[in-house]
């Protein structure tokens, strides 16, 4: 069995496979909550921008994107949406988010689909935050994005969940998912196994991926968000059918002193 990194197998089956994002793709709902949250937001700083899903629509909304991103294989695929479409608003930054440094102040900061949780530690989770505090303008904006924490699953049971999918190339994938939960460190870990099949449902190739998160609870975001100058404005549980997500959105009330 091959063993690729989150950025390989993951990236390139990020819009098709239900375990990722392609409901968000065939549905709306969250990415026009994003376009209205952005409305009068002209200059935004997207932290882990993937393969482009919240970052496409909103150039294509007219706002300025300076999407951070660290993987070189979401780079390469949200480099081709880009070509693709003819955007010129968007600037990609290849760089680790917690090593970003703004040069300019921003309308509006976007932490999508769990970036927060990615991170390798609640002080990296803190200081992210207080990167992004730094880099908007007073009355600026934020939006974090992240899934709840599993409750039934906590503490050694684990949970297998099987899909198929076909990427932007007509291969057909059988997904297996065993995720699992540990309530005292707080952290997730989802393990994923990607077969490409023929016709005959003949294996041809077989991927494994391991992707950990450091979960938060919602008290904890909102907390951090409070201490850090934010004022929040809504939080929001479920916004569709399809995405279960929480969404935070607050306002910076001042700049942090260090």
């Amino acid at each position: 069995m091959a063993k690729y990194e989150y950025s390989d197998i993951v990236a390139e089956m990020y819009d098709y496979s239900p375990f990722f994002s392609k409901f968000i793709c065939q549905n709306s709902a969250v990415v026009d909550f994003y376009i209205s949250e952005a409305k009068n937001n002209k200059k935004i700083l997207e932290f882990g921008s993937a393969t482009g899903i919240f970052t496409i629509p909103l150039a294509q909304s007219g706002h300025i994107i300076d999407a951070v991103e660290m993987s070189d294989d979401m780079i390469k695929i949200i480099k081709r949406k880009i070509e693709d479409k003819n955007i010129k608003n968007i600037n990609i930054r290849k760089q680790n988010a917690l090593c970003f440094s703004a040069i300019e102040e921003y309308d509006m900061v976007i932490l999508p689909d769990s970036l927060l949780l990615a991170v390798g530690s609640k002080i990296e989770q803190e200081e992210l935050l207080k990167i992004s505090n730094k880099a908007l303008k007073k009355g600026g904006k934020i939006i974090i994005d992240f899934f709840p924490p599993n409750y039934k699953l906590f503490d050694g049971e684990i949970k297998r969940s099987y899909a198929k999918a076909k990427d932007c190339n007509g291969n057909l994938y059988l997904i297996e998912r065993e995720e699992c939960w540990d309530s005292i460190q707080q952290i997730s870990e989802l393990k994923y196994i990607h077969k490409m099949i023929d016709c005959n449902f003949n294996i041809i190739k077989k991927y494994e991926s391991i992707i950990k998160y450091n979960f938060l609870y919602l008290s904890e975001v909102i907390m951090y968000l409070e201490n850090l100058h934010f004022k929040i404005d809504k939080c929001i549980g479920e916004l569709c059918k399809y995405y279960n997500n929480y969404i935070i959105t607050a306002t910076k009330t001042s700049e942090l002193t260090y």
